[in-house]
């Protein structure tokens, strides 16, 4: 427990606005734009191990690296939200998440990732090209093979909620 607590410190001291603001800004421009989709941002978090996990049935998934740390960023969506931000952002109405569709996780986590990424390189973060995957299932759980805690960014839009999730280890 006393480990886990002085993880968590230090995630929290070194994931500090000036990192998770581009993502919380990127995620706000990229949905407003793209998806015609109004949202706000919640406290982030840290999700601890045992935390029940918010419905996710779509989530796209990238990696970050960059020369201080190496890690991961989620974008998870039950299906509501994101066939609903889907319909916005294609003006295609889906009832349920098909492999026509699923790639517009993927793609709207990419576009998150590249507009964080050019105000971090300000920042002197150099994020790495990376790739994004897209996970579908039901009850969908993203799990890191990590003792590092995860920092959860809830986002909600009038269709109903969705978050981002950060995992970096400090210590690459």
């Amino acid at each position: 427990m006393g480990a886990e607590k002085l993880d968590e410190e230090k995630v929290a001291t070194k994931l500090d606005g000036d990192f998770l603001n581009p993502f919380i800004s990127a995620t706000k421009n990229v949905l407003q734009t793209q998806a015609n989709t109004d949202l706000s941002a919640g406290k982030p978090y840290i999700k601890r191990l045992g935390d029940v996990d918010a419905l996710t049935e779509i989530a796209g998934v990238i990696s970050l690296t960059c020369e201080q740390f190496k890690g991961s960023i989620a974008v998870c969506f039950n299906s509501e939200v994101f066939l609903n931000i889907y319909e916005n952002m294609v003006g295609e109405k889906h009832e349920e998440i098909t492999e026509d569709v699923q790639d517009a996780a993927g793609e709207i986590l990419n576009i998150i990732f590249g507009q964080a990424k050019t105000v971090l390189k300000g920042k002197n973060y150099v994020l790495e090209r990376a790739i994004p995957t897209v996970l579908v299932g039901e009850k969908l759980r993203i799990r890191y093979k990590s003792k590092i805690p995860t920092i959860v960014i809830p986002f909600e839009t009038k269709t109903g909620t969705f978050h981002i999730e950060i995992i970096v280890d400090l210590d690459n």
